[in-house]
C-alpha cells in the first residue's frame, strides 16, 4: 500500500488528493476536496476514504477489496464526523447517482 500523495497546482488551497490503493490503482479527487480520513483495516471487505471540502460538504468512497473491485459513494452536506462514524452502515451508490 502506498502512502497518500498530494499533487498541487495553483495556490496553496488548490490541489488534487490521491491515494495509491493496495493493487496499485490510483484514487484521485479534485474540485477542492481534501482527504480527511482513511480506514483500510476495520473491514475485511471494504476500504473507506473520507473527503471534505471547505464548505463542509463531504463524501465517503467505499472500495471493495476483492474482485470484482468496485467503487461506491455516499455524500453529505454537513456533519461529516457523524457520517464517518456510520460509514459501514450507509447506503452507497454509483458516482453518477450521488453527484
Amino acid at each position: 500500500m502506498g502512502e497518500p500523495v498530494r499533487i498541487t497546482g495553483g495556490d496553496e488551497n488548490e490541489g488534487i488528493q490521491a491515494q495509491v490503493t493496495r493493487n496499485g490503482s490510483l484514487c484521485v479527487t479534485d474540485e477542492g476536496w481534501k482527504i480527511s480520513d482513511m480506514d483500510i483495516t476495520s473491514s475485511g471487505t471494504y476500504k473507506y476514504y473520507g473527503f471534505v471540502d471547505k464548505a463542509g460538504r463531504w463524501y465517503i468512497l467505499r472500495e471493495t477489496i476483492e474482485s470484482p473491485v468496485e467503487y461506491r459513494y455516499y455524500a453529505g452536506t454537513s456533519l461529516y464526523p457523524v457520517g464517518w462514524t456510520a460509514r459501514d452502515t450507509l447506503d452507497y451508490d454509483y458516482y453518477y447517482n450521488i453527484f
